[in-house]
């Protein structure tokens, strides 16, 4: 019984990473991100191979704009701990220390390769656990940060094993996110993260989003350890369409004549008191007319044009725009 005791608390920290990792993989999703892939169980492939100092303490890596880290717009490198048994018991600078070099190892070859101003601009260290953070630690980072580096700032810098005066640039770009959910709680938030994205309830959705991640972590995957967008469709079932609302199509003309109607309408909507529908043959401007509503309403209005029509795409049987999506497919019976 004590060996399974001693266990358990063990699998508890592997599901907080897969829970954990999953929900950051939904920043994938929105199609206006910069973020083009996370990596599990450390860097990206091209990143990796870049520089390889301090991997090993990379739990998740995220990259906007390119795996490349020459080429990246900001890569951030997390490492993750739980405990299921010593959650209250706070992390001093001795005991991270193993993270810690390890970030600086990684820091050193970045500046050595980008240089300081580059490194500084575009990469992120982070920290993240379900246990606090003792004040010794965290008064040890701000004084990094500071020009006034106290014993706790030396304390802190001698964890990392290099000299205050690079340490003071890495403590500039690390966070220590502490008391963060555990690993029950992830997987609960896992399952309502998705169910914004999906438009009906699929019970298998977060099961699958885990699965993805875990099958990451794996041997299997170790020369390609990158999650992207189209992997998480695939592992859901279901396509970017399913997700967002069709886009507009409607062509507005380089010059828009002022319809008289269009006055009129607004005084009605202003005034309201009852619901304005608009017909007219096709062709005769309605879309149009529907786009500039909102110039004319009093400021704080919202307007919503909902494009049914699609530029005639609504009649294609294999893009509706008017009807529900299907629900994602399941990999097994409910």
């Amino acid at each position: 019984m004590a060996g399974e005791d001693s266990v358990r608390p063990s699998r508890d920290g592997d599901q907080f990473h897969y829970y954990w990792a999953a929900r950051r993989c939904l920043r994938l999703l929105p199609p206006d991100t910069d973020l083009v892939a996370i990596s599990i169980e450390g860097p990206a492939v091209p990143d990796g191979n870049a520089v390889r100092d301090g991997s090993k303490s990379i739990d998740v890596a995220e990259y906007y704009g390119s795996t490349d880290p020459a080429t990246a717009t900001l890569i951030n490198y997390v490492q993750l701990k739980h405990s299921s048994v010593r959650e209250d018991e706070e992390w001093i600078a001795s005991t991270i220390t193993e993270t810690l070099q390890d970030f600086g190892k990684r820091y050193v070859a970045l500046v050595a390769k980008f240089g300081v101003a580059d490194v500084a601009k575009r990469f992120r260290f982070e920290f993240v656990t379900n246990r606090p953070f003792a004040a010794s630690l965290e008064t040890g980072m701000e004084q990094l940060r500071s020009d006034h580096v106290g014993a706790r700032g030396k304390a802190a810098a001698h964890a990392m094993r290099i000299d205050v005066s690079i340490a003071s640039g890495l403590a500039e770009i690390l966070t220590l996110t502490g008391r963060t959910q555990r690993y029950l709680e992830q997987r609960t938030l896992l399952h309502d993260d998705l169910s914004g994205f999906l438009p009906e309830a699929d019970r298998d959705a977060s099961l699958q989003m885990k699965n993805l991640v875990e099958q990451r972590a794996t041997s299997e995957f170790s020369n390609r350890p990158e999650i992207t967008r189209i992997d998480i469709l695939k592992a859901l079932g279901t396509d970017s369409r399913d997700l967002y609302p069709a886009p507009s199509l409607i062509e507005l003309p380089a010059q828009i004549v002022p319809r008289i109607q269009l006055s009129e309408l607004t005084e009605r909507i202003v005034s309201g008191g009852s619901l304005c529908v608009i017909s007219a043959d096709a062709g005769v401007g309605k879309s149009v007319l529907s786009t500039q509503i909102g110039s004319q309403l009093p400021a704080g209005s919202a307007t919503f044009v909902y494009d049914c029509f699609g530029n005639g795409a609504y009649r294609s049987a294999s893009g509706y725009r008017h009807r529900c999506p299907s629900p994602p497919r399941r990999a097994g019976p409910c």
